[in-house]
């Protein structure tokens, strides 16, 4: 009798246990939960995950608290199972946060509980801007060596499901982010947008300003100014090659209007930010030459400023600069007759 009021409790308790565990939906639940109340170690312990993997996102400092679960949806039974784990029961659980943005975990049978198989996301992130990445307070240093390299490859870095802010304390006067938020779930990277501010934009045209004024008065070699569609002169006494130009005077009409953008080329010609005319500027030159035979002409042009390319760089203090250490400036204009 003993013995079998002692197997009666054990079927007992192994029942009430069973019917008492979560479903896999209540444990995902549970989970961002955790995360969103920034208990990562918490978040972890309900996962159950095995062999996690370390990186320097994975504080919870970097993860912004307070963001919503939109969605838990009803558990799908997986077929096959995961790999190593074939006598057990796998069921994948999709969810919804931050707006609608979607993922999914596979759970597998871990005694009276379930473990998530896949907890973490990896990110690949591609900042081409700064010299570091920043989410939340964490900052990690991507390129130490030569800040003013531009990276044209991903860099993973480990990170939990959830909502995050990079960028956040970068006092930037030059740049906002688009979108000040990161969404991370199991797809997806990251690639950095920014706009320029208006008073990014102010210290571009003050620098244009300042190194057409150098060109125009041609007291620096950087400036290649020259006809840019037919690389030529064409005057009243025929085509004069700009390198037979002998004596040659510039003067402003009028200053173009710059502004700045994001490039989105990592390997363009002067790195991921470029100077870009809004408004096209104005030029007189007055000049002598030889035209094509040799003989010497006088003519005088007006000529439109199409594209000024000044080198631009953003410091880690996020401030715009524009060196002038050597990088050439491209000035690119369409040049007409004009009455001498």
């Amino acid at each position: 009798m003993l013995a079998a009021g002692v197997s009666a409790l054990v079927v007992l308790v192994w029942f009430v246990a069973w019917i008492g565990r979560d479903e896999p939906d209540e444990v995902v639940r549970d989970y961002l939960e955790a995360l969103s109340a920034g208990r990562t170690a918490e978040a972890l312990d309900i996962s159950r995950a095995e062999d996690v993997p370390t990186g320097p996102f994975l504080r919870r400092e970097a993860l912004s608290r307070g963001w919503t679960i939109d969605a838990v949806e009803t558990p799908k039974v997986v077929e096959g199972g995961i790999p190593d784990f074939e006598n057990e029961d796998v069921y994948s659980v999709a969810y919804r946060l931050g707006g609608g943005h979607r993922g999914e975990f596979r759970l597998a049978e871990d005694g009276w509980s379930w473990r998530i198989d896949d907890p973490l996301v990896s990110v690949p992130f591609w900042p081409r801007l700064f010299s570091f990445l920043q989410i939340g307070p964490v900052r990690v240093p991507l390129r130490p060596d030569d800040p003013t390299t531009v990276r044209s490859d991903a860099t993973r870095f480990w990170m939990f499901p959830g909502v995050y802010t990079p960028y956040a304390n970068v006092p930037s006067t030059a740049l906002a982010p688009k979108n000040p938020r990161l969404i991370v779930t199991d797809q997806g990277s990251y690639d950095p947008e920014f706009t320029v501010t208006a008073a990014g934009n102010r210290t571009a045209q003050a620098a244009v300003d300042a190194v057409l004024d150098d060109c125009v008065a041609l007291r620096t070699a950087q400036c290649t100014m020259a006809p840019w569609y037919d690389s030529r002169y064409d005057t009243e006494k025929g085509l004069v090659d700009p390198e037979d130009v002998t004596t040659q005077r510039w003067r402003i009409v009028r200053r173009p209007a710059i502004s700045v953008r994001d490039s989105r080329d990592p390997n363009g010609t002067d790195g991921p930010l470029e100077t870009y005319v809004v408004t096209p500027g104005v030029l007189r030159l007055d000049a002598t030459g030889l035209d094509r035979d040799y003989d010497p002409v006088g003519f005088a042009q007006t000529c439109e400023i199409n594209k000024f390319r000044l080198p631009t760089r953003l410091s880690d203090a996020g401030v715009l600069t524009f060196p002038r250490d050597g990088d050439p400036v491209h000035v690119e204009l369409k040049c007409t007759s004009a009455e001498a």
